[in-house]
């Protein structure tokens, strides 16, 4: 389990994209346009944006779960619930507005762990297999939890104003597959 770019197709909101894991110094590498989730810790150098990420996203956590209680000169601090509610926007708004560039890029200091956990929870919530992140990074169970949870939140507000609106107008309409799909994705 190593610092290797690992890159998984994946379908989001009935579009084909690529998810790459990497470490941030390789995702300023990449050829762009792509939208980049970029992730490091208050000890780590300062986030450098990418000169091929269209949109990008920046958090800031130390790389460890939940109860880990350890101690590095100053308490550490997982990835909270408003961070993974930052990457749940991320995602849903760039897929909803047909604005993600079709690679998402997700990097951190390492590119074995946050940025593996946060790929595994956008790849997992929307019904796709992260086995391929398993198989070859370390993910760090909270952020995969807090992704999954926050993207199925933000799936359940998205419904439920669709819904509202639709009964103000008189008709639900959705096209067709979509209510198929967003029900197994609640499952």
């Amino acid at each position: 389990m190593g610092t290797e770019l690992v890159a998984v197709d994946c379908t989001i909101l009935g579009e084909a994209h690529r998810i790459v894991v990497c470490p941030r110094v390789q995702a300023s590498s990449l050829e762009g346009p792509f939208d980049c989730i970029l992730m490091t810790g208050p000890d780590s150098d300062p986030i450098e944006v990418p000169a091929g990420a269209a949109r990008h996203l920046e958090l800031l956590f130390d790389d460890v779960e939940d109860g880990e209680h350890a101690s590095w000169g100053r308490p550490l601090e997982p990835m909270g619930k408003d961070q993974a509610m930052a990457v749940a926007d991320f995602v849903w708004d760039g897929a909803l507005a047909m604005d993600l560039a079709g690679l998402v890029v997700v990097a951190c200091d390492g590119g074995v762990s946050r940025s593996a956990g946060v790929a595994a929870g956008v790849l997992a919530a929307t019904g796709n297999d992260d086995s391929e992140i398993f198989r070859r990074k370390c993910p760090n169970s909270t952020c995969r939890r807090l992704v999954m949870e926050a993207m199925a939140e933000r799936l359940e507000d998205d419904w439920n104003l669709r819904t509202m609106v639709s009964e103000a107008m008189g008709t639900v309409s959705l096209p067709e597959g979509e209510f198929e799909e967003l029900c197994g994705l609640l499952d």
